[in-house]
C-alpha cells in the first residue's frame, strides 16, 4: 500500500506547487488579464516569434518583411481595431507607449505606422523617445537630423522627415538628445509640430519613452488624440501595468486600449489553434 500512497501525496505536491505558483504569478498572461485587471479594451494580441512559423530577421518590420505570418496578420487586425474604436478624426495623432522597457512598444509603433502606410494611408512615424532613440536604426536612416531641431526651432518637417521605401510611409527621428526631453515635449512648439504634421498625413504614430521610466509619454499624452498601451505577455506585472494605465489617465490621456505583446500559445489553447489554422489555410490558399 505504500506505492499508491506515495503515487497520490506526489501528485498531490506538484499540483499544490503549480497552483501556488500560479497564484503567486502576477504578470498579465492572456488577453482575459488585461480586461479583468486594467479595465481597458482590447486591440489585439500579438503572437511570439517563437510561435512563428515564418521566419522573422528583424519582428519590428514584420508587416513589411514578412507579411504572410501571423504577427504581420496580428498587426493588420490591430490597424483594424484601432479603426473602430475612435472616429478618423480623433485618432490623427497615437502615441505609443508602455510601463517599462523591453515590453516591444517600439516593434509596435513600428509595425502599426507601416500597417497604416501599406494600407494606403499616409503615416509619419515619430521617435520622440529620447533617451533611447531606436526608429533611425530600425530603417537604417540617419539621426543627425530630427524632432529635437524642430523643437528648437532649428529645423522645418520638410526638412527633417526621411521618406522609406514604403509608400506613405515617412520617418521623423529624434535627432540629437536634449538636456530637457520633457520640457520640449511639453512645450508649445511640440503642439505647433503635431498639428501641423496631423494637416500634412492621415496618421502621425510616435514612440516614446515607458511611462514609468521617464515623464516624457505622460507629458506627450496630454498633446495627442489617443495612447496605446503595450503589454508583454508574462513579463508586465498587473501592479505595475496599472500604475502606468493611471498615471495616464491621471493627465487626462485618452487610453485608445491595450497591445499584449509577445503572447505565447499555450498547447491544445485557443491561440495555438488559432495559429495552426492560419497557416493550414495558408498552405491550401498557395496549393491552389
Amino acid at each position: 500500500w505504500l506505492i499508491p500512497v506515495a503515487v497520490f501525496l506526489a501528485f498531490a505536491l506538484s499540483t499544490g506547487t503549480a497552483l501556488g505558483l500560479e497564484l503567486l504569478d502576477k504578470s498579465i498572461r492572456t488577453s482575459q488579464d488585461v480586461t479583468r485587471f486594467l479595465d481597458l479594451p482590447m486591440l489585439g494580441a500579438v503572437p511570439h516569434t517563437d510561435d512563428e512559423e515564418v521566419a522573422i530577421d528583424q519582428v519590428e518590420t514584420a508587416s513589411r518583411d514578412s507579411a504572410k505570418s501571423l504577427v504581420a496578420e496580428a498587426f493588420r487586425r490591430i490597424r483594424t481595431a484601432m479603426q473602430f474604436s475612435a472616429p478618423a478624426a480623433r485618432q490623427r495623432t497615437i502615441l505609443v507607449t508602455s510601463a517599462q522597457p523591453e515590453d516591444g512598444k517600439t516593434t509596435v509603433a513600428c509595425n502599426l505606422a507601416l500597417a497604416a502606410a501599406l494600407a494606403g494611408r499616409r503615416v509619419l512615424l515619430v521617435d520622440a523617445n529620447f533617451r533611447k532613440a531606436a526608429v533611425h536604426r530600425i530603417f537604417k536612416v540617419e539621426r543627425a537630423q530630427g524632432l529635437s531641431h524642430l523643437l528648437v526651432a532649428q529645423g522645418s518637417l520638410e526638412s527633417c522627415v526621411v521618406r522609406t521605401n514604403v509608400a506613405g510611409l515617412d520617418i521623423l527621428p529624434a535627432g540629437p538628445v536634449p538636456p530637457n526631453p520633457a520640457e520640449l515635449l511639453g512645450s508649445e512648439p511640440c503642439r505647433a509640430f503635431l498639428a501641423a504634421a496631423a494637416s500634412q498625413y492621415d496618421q502621425v504614430i510616435i514612440d516614446s519613452a515607458p511611462v514609468l521610466v521617464a515623464s516624457d509619454a505622460v507629458v506627450l499624452a496630454t498633446a495627442v488624440d489617443g495612447v496605446v498601451m503595450v503589454v508583454r505577455a508574462k513579463q508586465s506585472t498587473r501592479g505595475v501595468s496599472r500604475r502606468a494605465s493611471q498615471l495616464l489617465h491621471d493627465v487626462g490621456a485618452h487610453l485608445f486600449g491595450v497591445v499584449l505583446n509577445a503572447a505565447q500559445a499555450a498547447r491544445g489553447g485557443y491561440f495555438r489553434e488559432q495559429l495552426r489554422t492560419f497557416y493550414e489555410y495558408q498552405d491550401e490558399e498557395t496549393a491552389k
